[in-house]
């Protein structure tokens, strides 16, 4: 790339990009447009354990000033995003691929090349005025897709936002990034990853979703773990949507053979409790200096 007359490139996995961090912020620097393809993206990893789960790697990756970081939803995003890095000449760009099959989109090509060249674009209409507004990258677009999907057998309307490259939407006008998110104040992000970098868009009546702990990355509960399981997220965004609700945001991590989700209801913090031996749950009043059991068989309710 110093030289021109050739693209470089290189892979790996994505948590071993912190060993890369020197070059690829020097490609940033020297304004080289190198593309890194970074596979197993999130903890779909299996069971690699902890050491070869990437938490923070993406939000990391897009602090870097004069980066593309791409996280394409399926097959068809994937080759317009590498289309994308291979023209561009002065920004060095990072591919974040998952390890799992993913479905791909029955949108058009010319649709998502064009998406993806603005860093964002509408994946599925709401069928109505959207009461909320879906924003993820990668493997959890589809989710989101489905969810979207079941949300309005119910009268919910909502539409889906892939986002496969912050940067690119971030330079967009504010018409178009107003006529993309800013249709409701209800806004979720879905990203199996750190979620500080999404406030921006869902701002701080929106909710985030990821993983911001480390070792949830064996094969038989982690899905269960972010209720990746489109039904399961229905009893979640039912409580989400409640009236009552002032959810700020939810943390996972596990213990053992335990699962616990971290939440605010009107300002009092509980904790939703799974066992995940026997799948019962319970809601769990955590905040002041006594915890008391307040419910049993919550579920996400």
């Amino acid at each position: 790339d110093l030289h021109g007359g050739l693209k470089s490139f290189g892979a790996t996995f994505l948590v071993f990009s912190d060993y890369e961090r020197p070059a690829l912020r020097l490609a940033a620097i020297q304004q080289l447009g190198v593309i890194h393809e970074f596979t197993h993206d999130s903890f779909y990893v299996g069971e690699d354990g902890p050491t070869h789960q990437p938490i923070e790697h993406a939000m990391s990756l897009r602090a870097i000033p004069n980066f593309y970081v791409f996280r394409p939803s399926d097959a068809k995003e994937t080759a317009c995003c590498f289309q994308v890095a291979l023209k561009s000449k002065n920004t060095p760009s990072a591919l974040l691929l998952t390890r799992q099959g993913v479905p791909v989109s029955a949108l058009d090509y010319d649709i998502v090349i064009d998406g993806v060249q603005k860093g964002a674009y509408i994946v599925k209409e709401s069928e109505g005025n959207p009461d909320l507004v879906f924003l993820a990258t990668g493997s959890e677009v589809n989710l989101a897709y489905e969810v979207s999907h079941k949300l309005a057998t119910e009268n919910t309307h909502s539409k889906v936002i892939s986002v496969p490259c912050h940067e690119l939407f971030d330079k967009q006008s504010a018409s178009y990034k107003a006529k993309i998110i800013n249709e409701t104040k209800f806004k979720i992000s879905i990203e199996a990853g750190s979620t500080d970098c999404w406030k921006k868009y869902v701002g701080e009546a929106g909710l985030t979703f990821g993983v911001t702990y480390s070792g949830g990355s064996a094969p038989s509960y982690v899905t269960k773990t972010i209720a990746s399981d489109s039904d399961e997220w229905i009893k979640y965004e039912a409580s989400f949507y409640s009236p009552g609700y002032l959810t700020v945001y939810y943390t996972f991590y596990n213990a053992s053979n335990m699962d616990a989700v971290d939440f605010y209801v009107d300002g009092v913090q509980f904790e939703q409790v799974t066992n995940l031996d026997d799948s019962s749950t319970s809601l769990v009043e955590t905040s002041g200096s006594a915890v008391s059991r307040v419910a049993d068989g919550c579920s996400g309710a």
